[in-house]
């Protein structure tokens, strides 16, 4: 499965359990279906999320599990370097090994081409998982960015977490999915387009889209309270 050319873009939304990833999918792709729970490991496999506009599907976001075991992951990457794609073959050599199941699960959409975005909460300190988990998506050789996505009003971290992040991967951007506006959305897709040059063609025209959609549900809004104005303004009652 290609990512470039005329496929649409495919992105894989990754990171350790309840760090947010299922909300970051659902602000994208304004899914009220995804589950969200405060519960770490909510998502046990990867379930795929198209954005339709005008009946065409314009991105597609995977929600993906967390990851169960990075640092055998790592050590599987490190020592086997010299292999040419390594996604894919980790996922080859271990798909039907019980203890990786979670991980080849998560590790498939970017086996077959996907890039990724990690996401991380901003709010609680670095630890040697999240150094690990960065480490082995910069070997993955993919396109990549990381989402901090505060969860918290807690700040004192978000530093340390952008000169960690901004050595591994090609954009670091801060995104609220709880708060997140129309506007934030926008500016985070067209962050995507610095994940790859290829990108750019197939994400101007997605956001295009996102935009011209949003345009037009404004009008839409606009003729509803113009009507209901009118209704009111009109309305006449006569009783004895």
């Amino acid at each position: 499965m290609a990512i470039y050319g005329d496929e649409i873009p495919r992105l894989a939304i990754m990171g350790h359990p309840n760090a947010g990833k299922s909300s970051v999918v659902a602000t994208l792709t304004e899914n009220d279906r995804i589950a969200i729970d405060q519960r770490a490991g909510t998502t046990t496999e990867s379930d795929f999320y198209p954005v339709i506009i005008d009946g065409q599907t314009v991105i597609e976001f995977i929600d993906t599990p967390g990851f169960q075991n990075p640092g055998a992951i790592l050590e599987w990457f490190q020592a086997h370097q010299e292999l040419r794609d390594l996604p894919r073959e980790f996922v080859k050599t271990f798909r039907y090994d019980p203890l990786f199941s979670h991980d080849c699960s998560l590790l498939e959409p970017v086996a077959a081409g996907a890039g990724m975005i990690l996401v991380v909460d901003g709010s609680k300190r670095i630890k040697e998982k999240d150094r690990i988990e960065i480490e082995l998506m910069r070997l993955t050789a993919r396109p990549r960015m990381a989402i901090l996505n505060n969860l918290t009003n807690e700040t004192r971290h978000m530093a340390q977490w952008q000169d960690t992040l901004s050595k591994g991967f090609n954009s670091v951007r801060e995104f609220n999915a709880h708060r997140a506006t129309y506007g934030e959305r926008i500016k985070l897709l067209k962050a995507l387009r610095s994940m790859d040059q290829r990108w750019e063609e197939r994400l101007a025209r997605t956001i295009d889209a996102f935009q011209r959609d949003w345009d037009r549900r404004t009008d839409q809004a606009v003729d509803t309270i113009l009507g209901l104005m009118k209704d009111a303004l009109e309305l006449r009652v006569s009783k004895t």
